[in-house]
């Protein structure tokens, strides 16, 4: 179950790539607020300047 604080317990963010595979975008079952997506989705949608959109490299990640 989701609740408002969730993402706060995540310090950061390691991805294994053997565990994705070639997925481009994935959800964190305790995170859902959260979507983890590839280079490639990520310049894509910054080219699209919308304004409401955060996208961070998941090194930089500090659960904010």
């Amino acid at each position: 179950m989701f609740t408002p604080n969730a993402l706060r317990k995540f310090k950061s963010i390691v991805i294994s790539s053997e565990e994705v595979g070639d997925l481009k975008s994935f959800r964190l079952v305790d995170g859902p607020g959260l979507l983890v997506v590839t280079e490639a989705v990520a310049d894509y949608l910054r080219k699209w300047d919308f304004k409401a959109l955060l996208l961070q490299p998941t090194q930089e990640y500090d659960g904010v």
